[in-house]
């Protein structure tokens, strides 16, 4: 009898609130800029000075 209370106690305890839509999705919007913001400064640093300024008429 212990033994089956204390697995109930231990169940519940490890039961966590799953996170709500705004919470999943702030976390990926948060993921996506960070690697957008990486790829940015990869292709920032291996394009050369002069390709990246614009061009004179």
């Amino acid at each position: 009898m212990r033994v089956a209370v204390a697995v109930c106690l231990l169940l519940i305890a490890g039961c966590r609130r799953a996170p709500s839509f705004d919470e999943q999705y702030a976390a990926v919007e948060k993921a996506i800029n960070s690697e957008a913001a990486a790829i940015d400064r990869e292709l920032a640093s291996s394009v050369p000075e002069a390709a990246q300024s614009p061009p004179t008429d």
